[in-house]
């Protein structure tokens, strides 16, 4: 029996790591239809509350089921190390659903398909039994005391700080829901800087855990978790640009937090303003000195704006020139600086 139990989970280890690049590939190229993604084809709808209530409960009853018969199922250590993991899961069963069904929203109201809920909640009974048992019985770390917490509280500081961010995201993603206007941009904190920030904070929750246990396990549902959301996060972003075009930031990533990048493209931007505006002054002040001299022509008491004499048409034409070249060299360097941000 214990021989059969270690085989089980040996290979549905190694199945969370397989079926992570498959995963990743198919949905960088097809959504699960549900919420922005929703579409007909996929069978019958439940209610979403009731979705992610059936589809996450693996994760509480199994858990919960498995845990005790574990050889370090009294280890006080192994009991800390599981709490972080029925938290998260005691807040998207349990609290995330009782949002949903209090915060209606007919004009995004859509169902949520039952075979993509059957189909999480495969995943959470092969996920649940692998980290229950992984903490339970099979962990190895538990010995040396010393690195054992400062691994935990490295990896639990990331995990709630990734937690944080994705409730705080629900929270603001449901609040314009029950707004009743449809769907809108998101704007302000993390929404300014990434197109789903709740993807981010539970990528972020499960980078965390994967450093709290320390375990084979523990990295297979990180790297999982990121082949999930991290093409859906993506499609959010495009599906935003389709649907808002210009209305919606474009230097928004999907899930990539790219303050270095934003602070290259802030200075770049800024370094592309300067040009522009040289470009204007230089266009500018052709204009100015071609309404003068038109202005000059205009009020010759002969004149009629068409007699110039030879001087005068080599200084336009000598005027024109150099503001051919001053325009060829700005936009020389402005095309460098394009080339440099890209």
């Amino acid at each position: 029996m214990i021989q059969d139990d270690a085989s089980l989970f040996h290979n549905c280890l190694l199945a969370l790591f397989l079926i992570a690049p498959p995963t990743f590939l198919s949905l960088t190229f097809l959504q699960a239809p549900y919420g922005k993604h929703h579409r007909p084809g996929w069978g019958p709808n439940l209610p979403p509350p009731l979705a992610w209530l059936l589809m996450e409960s693996p994760t509480l009853w199994l858990t919960l089921l498995l845990f005790p018969h574990g050889i370090h199922s009294h280890n006080p250590k192994a009991q800390t190390l599981i709490t972080p993991f029925l938290l998260h899961y005691f807040n998207r069963t349990i609290i995330y659903p009782l949002r949903l069904l209090f915060t209606p929203s007919k004009r995004t109201a859509s169902g949520f398909p039952l075979s993509v809920a059957l189909m999480a909640f495969v995943f959470n009974l092969l996920n649940s039994y692998l980290q229950a048992r992984s903490i339970s019985h099979y962990h190895p770390h538990y010995t040396s005391s010393g690195f054992f917490w400062f691994r935990f509280f490295i990896g639990l500081l990331v995990f709630l700080c990734g937690m944080g961010i994705n409730v705080w995201a629900d929270r603001i993603l449901l609040r314009l829901k029950s707004e009743g206007k449809g769907y809108v941009v998101p704007r302000g904190g993390l929404f300014d800087l990434v197109a789903c920030p709740n993807y981010f904070g539970e990528i972020v929750e499960w980078l965390g855990w994967a450093v709290m246990t320390w375990s084979w396990a523990g990295l297979g549902f990180f790297l999982y978790t990121f082949a999930n959301l991290g093409p859906r996060a993506r499609a959010n972003r495009r599906w935003y640009l389709e649907k808002f075009g210009e209305d919606y930031p474009k230097q928004r990533k999907g899930v990539e937090m790219a303050a270095k990048k934003s602070r290259k493209r802030g200075k770049s931007e800024s370094a592309s303003d300067d040009y522009n505006n040289e470009y204007e002054e230089v266009e500018n002040d052709y204009d100015d000195d071609g309404e003068e001299d038109d202005f000059d022509d205009d009020s010759g008491e002969e004149g009629d704006g068409q007699n110039v004499t030879d001087d005068e048409d080599d200084g336009t034409r000598e005027h024109s020139e150099w503001k051919n070249d001053e325009m060829e060299q700005l936009e020389k360097e402005y095309r460098d600086l394009h080339h440099q941000e890209l």
